[in-house]
């Protein structure tokens, strides 16, 4: 996947070296990634692409503890480090200590530290900001990486949620359970109350696509929004499936992979969603789109923001208007316009 944003040339002159023409003798690459897993799935470009052009070189990633499930068993990185935000200096030495026992040529940090300079690597991005760009996050992250690698191949497959197993396909309960059946995945939470559509909005909505589309719906998320989840399955009765709280971060993927449709908040089910290149619908209210929407090929964000209190002013305890000004009518009107255009019957 190519960047189409333009990085700026003052920041290449500040790392320590741009990787050489010859690449063979990086053996030992460290990528530094997010903490939350819809900020981790938007790096995943970034590591494909050092995997896809450093076929031969050992690649490890740190990434934020939520986020670690997404790698268990992936037969592609050496190792996978958790990095804990909250330890203490001790700790943090300690940590860092082991990391540069692993002697790592090249460092692509894209939470932007002073990790890549302690490690004392030879390749590193540079650990000093760029201008603020309107681009989206996942451009930001390519971007960086042509700072220190900018003459890569274009990635052509998945290495960050690959099977267990090269050839080997896992077996599936959830899937399983659906029986080869058409879904569209349906995720209603977010970590952060203030991006969640509220419940009634997304009752109308699939009573809407079910008066339509012969599809099953699946709710998704985590513990916290099994509520919601169950609310929703309350209110349509049949032919719901409520997965919240149920799945592994890797069943998850699967699930969302063999979906035919995805409708949700911004959230990490939503990039999930867009890195699989499943056609969506999501409903923005605080977040910017533009940063942070969905990114497959077919998808729309809405987002009714102008004057939302709540929004402007995110600390001064006013309520969020945006989410609610949303109807369903007009997800509707977008989602049929994308299920039209995959055909989906």
């Amino acid at each position: 996947m190519a960047s189409n944003g333009v990085y700026n040339q003052g920041a290449v002159d500040l790392i320590m070296k741009i990787l050489p023409d010859n690449i063979a003798d990086i053996q030992n690459v460290l990528i530094i990634t997010l903490s939350n897993i819809g900020d981790v799935v938007l790096t995943f470009p970034v590591i494909n692409i050092v995997k896809e052009n450093l076929p031969e070189a050992d690649v490890s990633l740190l990434v934020g503890p939520k986020a670690e499930g997404l790698f268990v068993d992936n037969p592609y990185f050496k190792h996978v480090y958790p990095f804990q935000k909250k330890q203490s200096a001790r700790e943090w030495l300690r940590f860092v200590l082991s990391l540069r026992r692993e002697r790592f040529d090249c460092v692509i940090d894209l939470r932007q530290t002073f990790i890549p300079v302690l490690l004392n690597c030879r390749y590193h991005t540079s650990f000093f900001k760029t201008p603020h760009q309107q681009d989206h996050m996942r451009f930001k992250h390519l971007n960086r990486l042509k700072s220190v690698f900018p003459d890569y191949r274009h990635q052509t497959r998945d290495y960050c949620l690959a099977q267990p197993k090269e050839g080997v396909v896992v077996p599936d309960p959830y899937l399983k359970e659906l029986k080869g059946q058409k879904y569209i995945i349906l995720s209603p939470g977010a970590a952060d109350q203030a991006k969640r559509w509220p419940e009634e909005r997304y009752v109308q909505l699939c009573q809407l696509i079910r008066n339509k589309y012969s599809v099953k719906i699946v709710l998704v998320g985590d513990n916290r929004e099994m509520t919601i989840a169950e609310n929703i399955k309350a209110a349509l009765k049949d032919q719901v499936y409520n997965f919240c709280g149920q799945t592994t971060l890797r069943q998850l993927s699967c699930l969302i992979r063999h979906s035919c449709f995805f409708v949700g908040n911004d959230s990490a089910v939503m990039h999930m969603a867009s890195y699989h290149n499943i056609p969506s619908v999501a409903v923005f209210g605080p977040t910017n789109p533009v940063l942070y929407g969905p990114w497959s090929e077919d998808a729309y964000a809405i987002r009714h923001n102008q004057d939302c209190a709540g929004c402007q002013r995110r600390e001064g305890g006013q309520g969020h208007t945006c989410l609610r000004a949303i109807q369903a009518k007009e997800a509707w009107d977008q989602c049929q316009i994308l299920m039209c255009k995959i055909n989906l019957i």
